[in-house]
C-alpha cells in the first residue's frame, strides 16, 4: 500500500468532515420520508401516539448532521489554505458547506431544531 503523502494527508480532515456531514443529511432525508410514509399510514392515531418515535429519531439524526456541519465548518480555513487543491474544489467545498449552513438555519427557524417540544 503506497503510503500517504503529507499533502494529501493535509486534505483528508477538511474532505472527511465534510463527506460525514453529507452522510448524516443523507441520512436526515431518508429519515424524513420514512417519518412521512409511517405518520401518512398512522393516520388519526398519531393523535394519541405524538410524537412517533421515527419523528423523534428524525430530529436526533438532525442535530448529529448539524454538529458534524460545524465541525466541517471548523476545518473550512484550512481546506482554503491547502496548495493541492484548485480553486474549483475550494469553492466548491464553501457552496457545500454554505447550503448544509443555511438548512441549520431554516431548520431552527421552523423549530425543528432547538425547540423545546420537539422530543
Amino acid at each position: 500500500m503506497p503510503e500517504i503523502t503529507a499533502r494529501r494527508r493535509d486534505a483528508l480532515v477538511p474532505a472527511g468532515t465534510l463527506l460525514a456531514a453529507v452522510c448524516g443529511w443523507l441520512l436526515f432525508l431518508i429519515l424524513i420520508i420514512a417519518a412521512a410514509v409511517v405518520m401518512s399510514a398512522a393516520s388519526y392515531k398519531l393523535l394519541f401516539n405524538f410524537p412517533p418515535p421515527i419523528l423523534v429519531a428524525v430530529v436526533v439524526v438532525g442535530y448529529v448532521a448539524s454538529v458534524l456541519t460545524l465541525i466541517a465548518l471548523w476545518f473550512l480555513r484550512r481546506a482554503w489554505q491547502l496548495q493541492a487543491w484548485r480553486l474549483w474544489r475550494k469553492l466548491r467545498h464553501s457552496l457545500i458547506l454554505a447550503l448544509m449552513a443555511s438548512v441549520i438555519v431554516l431548520l431552527i427557524e421552523w423549530t425543528v431544531l432547538l425547540a423545546p417540544l420537539t422530543l
